[in-house]
């Protein structure tokens, strides 16, 4: 007994020794998937991030539009003065709609986007102690001072704004290099 079961162990031996190099991949096959892999991981990442980038910019740009046209239907259903209020906090853009004589302290603020910022220097609304404002009259037509609301993310070139072009209220959204125009 014992001497078949060694001549089984020899015989499987001499077959796995032989065929050894049939089983599994080389180290060149396995070079060239890394090296593909490697490719297609360095082309994705920056699309990515970038899609990331374009989605956190529309929302916010979203929720700016929002909260003007809020103010905006506000002030004609009330027939009063309403305003749209900005302004950048660490915790991300935040925004409300209300009464133009409302209490500082009684402002409804809501977050509208974490990782996008105001942009300060393309951002063309009134400002006043770091709030950025657009009014609009009973009528819904924007009082005073007509404007973009510019919003951007990090130091990248991708920027989204709100419109406000005509003193009826016409608001309107734009991105990258259309906010760079002038207001017409």
């Amino acid at each position: 007994m014992t001497l078949q079961l060694e001549r089984r162990y020899r015989r499987s031996r001499k077959f796995f020794c032989a065929n050894f190099n049939s089983y599994g991949f080389s180290q060149v096959e396995l070079l060239v998937t890394l090296a593909v892999m490697t490719l297609l991981v360095s082309i994705l990442v920056p699309s990515w991030l970038g899609l990331m980038t374009g989605q956190t910019l529309n929302h916010a740009q979203d929720g700016v539009f929002q909260t003007m046209r809020a103010a905006q239907v506000q002030a004609k259903t009330n027939h009063a003065a309403w305003q749209a209020s900005f302004r950048d906090t660490p915790q991300g853009i935040q925004a409300a709609a209300h009464p133009v004589n409302a209490e500082p302290t009684q402002i409804p603020w809501e977050t509208l986007s974490s990782g996008a910022q105001i942009d300060a220097a393309m951002t063309t609304l009134l400002q006043t102690a770091g709030t950025y404002q657009i009014r609009f009259t009973a009528q819904g037509g924007v009082s005073g001072q007509m404007g973009r609301m510019t919003l951007r993310r990090g130091d990248r070139t991708s920027r989204r704004c709100v419109f406000s072009s005509s003193l009826l209220g016409a608001l309107r959204t734009a991105r990258n290099e259309e906010c760079n125009r002038n207001l017409q």
